[in-house]
């Protein structure tokens, strides 16, 4: 990820920033190089993008296509309406519609001429603070290994969702309770860990737990598991680069479904 301004620039320097963001969307080789392409466009408001994202909404990676989504709703641009109300209707992911729906409302709620920017979408949307905290292993991997791949994944998860703001680090109780207070946010803490991780000879198959708190006390609303076996190529064992992209994407796509979960069950809880 690219730190850059808030607001899109007419500078030559982030215009080629942001052609560069854009090969990357169309042209990476992997899909975590498309994901985080086209959530750093979202975040800079790379109006220019739009073309580019829309066209994204067809790619065969489901979460390359709700990173799209994502980034269309946060840049604001009406011209993305149309591409997402047809894949509300028409994608056969639940968690592609729902991401289509909530981009779609915002555009539609709040529709800005192309090249205009806007404030930040998430921000604006935030209603619960989240913090995320240890990361554990019962996994073949190792734990650093592990404890990476699911902080990583768990935060690129909850960073895609624009009701949650991410805690910064170091903040004290008392400043957790002054943000909560003063930005009318509900706040949770979410641990975890890889409990499982087996390789089959046509699939992956990743198991997870989670552990979420209210924040800052630390009483435990609930403790959410699940597992997924996910079909991969005989070519994606082979690398372990590839290898590496495959579990990282199950693992990804079991914690989006939990913490869909979470998020669902958030408000009778906390």
């Amino acid at each position: 990820m690219f730190a850059v301004s808030p607001f899109v620039s007419a500078t030559a320097h982030a215009d080629s920033r942001t052609e560069y963001l854009i090969k990357m969307l169309e042209t990476g080789n992997t899909y975590l190089v498309k994901v985080q392409a086209a959530g750093s466009l979202g975040k800079i408001r790379a109006t220019t993008a739009v073309p580019a994202l829309i066209r994204a909404l067809d790619d065969k990676e489901e979460l390359v296509v709700i990173a799209a989504a994502t980034a269309l709703g946060q840049i604001g641009d009406a011209a993305a309406i149309d591409a997402l109300q047809k894949l509300s209707q028409t994608a056969r992911s639940t968690a592609v519609k729902k991401q289509a729906r909530t981009s779609l409302q915002v555009l539609q709620n709040a529709p800005v001429p192309s090249g205009v920017a806007t404030p930040d979408v998430s921000a604006t949307q935030a209603i619960y603070l989240a913090k995320i905290d240890a990361m554990g292993n019962t996994s073949t991997l190792s734990d650093a290994e592990a404890a990476h791949l699911m902080k990583s994944v768990v935060t690129e998860a909850l960073t895609a969702l624009p009701e949650v703001q991410l805690q910064a680090a170091g903040l004290s109780e008392t400043q957790v309770r002054q943000k909560l207070s003063a930005e009318k946010l509900q706040g949770f803490i979410i641990s975890g860990a890889l409990v499982g991780l087996v390789w089959h000879s046509n699939a992956v198959e990743v198991s997870v737990s989670l552990n979420v708190f209210s924040n800052p006390d630390y009483s435990l609303l609930m403790m959410p598991s699940g597992s997924v076996k996910v079909p991969v190529s005989a070519a994606a064992t082979a690398q372990p680069a590839a290898k590496s992209a495959e579990q990282s994407k199950a693992v990804r796509r079991l914690v989006d479904d939990m913490l869909r979960q979470v998020m669902e069950a958030l408000p009778s809880v906390l």
